[in-house]
């Protein structure tokens, strides 16, 4: 990949990136295949009897659920890795280009599901998923993260005249010093609420929107998040900030 769509990463985070797109693409391919639908036409070919075809109805369409999944599959994708670009003068480009890459692989599966599908006369298109709407869809949410991400540094309110420290890089964080007991803890908090909510740990780092690696990292009490990354997966959990083991 050329360098000018990213920034250079070492292996480690290399690594963190790819296995988070591959757990998402299992997810979205199992999400999306459940969902086939045959079409009017094969429903009809399959029983010439009018009465039978009127007892079993095709399900409702659900475009909305379906780009909900799909969005969401786009959101870990963008967290993985867009999380882990450095503030400069060169990451609203990375992020931009980051985002193209995201709706790419997002039309490319669904497109293979779809083709999946098609060997057994089942379809995507029978919810009125289009390339289109989709692309619609995962664009104007990766937009909208970036957005948000790039706001505060294209509008500064009244900045000192003084040379300001650096920014704390708020996505990273804090590494434990040495051996933690604090998993056990942390499990006990968090566990109960995931299984109640039916979430995985990867649905809960999408509803916080952090990185994959965040939750599990904390559940294992491998790392010290800041305030700030705690805020969130306490938010996302439903639960006060002061209720989440440090």
């Amino acid at each position: 990949m050329p360098k000018s769509n990213r920034p250079r990463f070492d292996l480690n985070a290399e690594a963190h990136i790819e296995a988070v797109q591959n757990q998402a693409d299992n997810v979205l391919w199992a999400d999306l295949t459940q969902w086939l639908c045959s079409t009017p036409t094969s429903r009809h070919s399959r029983s010439s009897n009018p009465l039978l075809n009127a007892l079993s109805p095709p399900p409702a369409p659900r475009p909305a659920f379906l780009l909900s999944r799909i969005t969401s599959y786009a959101r870990t994708l963008y967290v993985a890795e867009g999380d882990l670009y450095e503030q400069s003068a060169q990451t609203e480009t990375w992020l931009r280009k980051l985002a193209q890459r995201i709706v790419r692989r997002a039309l490319d599966t669904v497109t293979a599901v779809e083709r999946h599908g098609n060997q057994a006369d089942l379809t995507l298109k029978y919810h009125g998923l289009t390339d289109a709407r989709i692309r619609k869809a995962v664009s104007d949410v990766l937009n909208d993260l970036i957005d948000k991400r790039m706001t505060p540094a294209l509008q500064p309110i009244n900045p000192p005249e003084t040379i300001s420290p650096s920014r704390p890089k708020v996505f990273a964080p804090m590494p434990s010093e040495g051996p933690t007991e604090k998993s056990p803890i942390r499990k006990a908090v968090v566990e109960p609420i995931l299984e109640e909510k039916g979430w995985s740990i990867l649905d809960w780092a999408n509803e916080a929107n952090v990185a994959h690696a965040t939750t599990m990292d904390y559940l294992q009490g491998k790392t010290k998040p800041y305030r700030s990354t705690r805020l969130k997966l306490a938010k996302a959990l439903g639960v006060p900030i002061e209720k989440l083991p440090r």
